[in-house]
């Protein structure tokens, strides 16, 4: 059979894409090597590791509940339960991407795929399909350390971590960025003791530093353990558990044992297999496959988006990436908004547009507009009063360049922050807009009024 699209890969990206090609018309094929859709977000990432998340915040809130008045007796924390609710949720979206298939008319096709060239895709136990365009969305996978391969039962990636049949006593986690910190916050909500390795000297380095500053110290004073500026150089399996040895920042040695350690050293991209080095696919250094802006690679009919072409690794850029191409190829022009980045620890941290960092190596003039939780109504209200919104502005026109929030719900609140960057509004504008009260929300309303002028009402 001959289609319009096919796609390898039915993660966000790749089932995104499909379901906006169909519903422009398009005849499409969605590939999987797995028995079931959604790829790494769904099965063993994004979706997985909310579900515990919210199991753990519960338990966490629980415990607490008596500083609200709230007297709890008995309280337990029943991990194969939690685990158990996460499978779950997991079945009920394979439930859903199941009927959207079928309601947009997406052939689903199970099968490892390998790229023949342009137009053709040889896909196991299926033989060799075509397409005017072929789509390459196979994500990425979990990054290793040569000197500490995981081993599934002691050093773990995030795929074991989520699926653990009991909860350690103690736990490394060796890498101080999303995923490691999310999973730790995790398992120490439920008394694990979690110590984390960073190599640098602070936490998410890619985001504006202040709030990888502010994160530490939350963190910290929730008991997380941290070893910054450390260079692990060993990870090994000793009796009862693993022993981390390396370097500390003034070049000393230090060991570190613990029941089990959580490799979270970033992702690579999943190439392997595909045929796309034989095919003639280039790939960079880092096995990243190669595209134009317009995620055309260097064969003709082939693209690629999503984790495999690099850039910052978020499903929702997948899916994002994913409509842009198919537009494209509809003859449609694609509007291409600004990719806001979370990190779901508690508490929640999200950012859209430039940091201080990138602006200060641009040589872009800015101000600064900041408004802390601890004077909102709704974060004193419900005991959350951690976190800030910073909003950067343009010094001269007082246009947003970028919007940095740690708290309560701010991986909600940054979609009305990339809707304010997008549609290039400045802080005065942002400001002027009247927000419900009391609500989280209005710490953007008070950041933005104190980047115009320092005009903010509550402090």
């Amino acid at each position: 059979m001959s289609y319009d699209l096919l796609i390898v890969g039915s993660g966000p990206g790749g089932y995104v894409a499909a379901i906006r090609a169909a519903q422009l018309g398009f005849k499409v094929g969605l590939i999987e090597q797995y028995p079931v859709p959604g790829g790494t977000c769904l099965n063993v990432g994004c979706i997985p590791s909310k579900a515990l998340l919210e199991s753990s915040g519960a338990y966490e809130s629980a415990a607490k509940a008596g500083s609200m008045g709230v007297l709890v007796e008995g309280l337990q924390a029943d991990w194969p339960a939690m685990v158990a609710r996460k499978d779950q949720v997991v079945a009920q979206n394979h439930k859903g991407l199941a009927y959207l298939f079928k309601k947009n008319q997406i052939d689903w096709i199970q099968g490892k795929a390998k790229l023949l060239g342009p137009g053709q895709l040889e896909v196991s136990g299926q033989g060799i399909l075509a397409a005017k365009h072929l789509l390459l969305a196979t994500g990425s996978k979990p990054a290793s350390l040569p000197f500490a391969p995981p081993d599934g039962q002691n050093i773990l990636t995030s795929t074991e971590a989520l699926s653990l049949a009991e909860l350690p006593k103690s736990l490394l986690v060796i890498g101080g960025g999303v995923i490691g910190l999310e999973l730790g916050q995790v398992f120490h909500r439920l008394g694990t003791e979690v110590t984390v390795i960073e190599l640098t000297d602070g936490l998410l380095p890619e985001m504006d530093r202040e709030l990888g500053k502010e994160l530490l110290r939350c963190l910290k004073k929730q008991k997380l353990g941290f070893k910054l500026g450390h260079r692990l150089e060993a990870l090994k399996l000793q009796a009862g558990g693993v022993v981390a040895q390396g370097q500390d920042p003034k070049g000393n040695p230090f060991e570190l044992s613990a029941e089990k350690a959580l490799v979270a050293v970033g992702r690579k991209p999943y190439t392997s297999g595909l045929g796309l080095e034989e095919a003639g696919v280039l790939l960079d250094q880092r096995g990243f496959i190669q595209v134009d802006p317009q995620f055309q690679t260097n064969l003709p009919g082939v693209y690629a988006f999503g984790d495999v072409i690099g850039g910052a690794m978020l499903a929702h850029k997948a899916s994002e990436e994913g409509v842009w191409l198919v537009e494209q190829l509809a003859n449609q022009t694609p509007h291409r908004s600004t990719i806001p980045a979370v990190v779901y620890s508690h508490p929640e941290v999200a950012a859209v547009g430039l940091s201080e960092e990138q602006l200060k190596a641009q040589g872009i003039a800015y101000s600064v507009g900041k408004f802390n939780f601890r004077a909102l109504g709704r974060a004193m209200a419900a005991g959350a009063a951690d976190g800030f919104a910073k909003l950067l502005t343009d010094e001269a026109s007082g246009k947003l360049l970028g919007i940095h929030l740690i708290g309560e719900r701010v991986t909600d609140l940054i979609a009305t922050a990339a809707l304010a960057l997008d549609q290039g509004l400045k802080a005065e504008e942002l400001g002027r807009l009247c927000y419900a009260h009391p609500s989280f929300s209005e710490a953007l309303k008070e950041a933005a009024l104190d980047a115009w002028n320092h005009q903010s009402i509550h402090q």
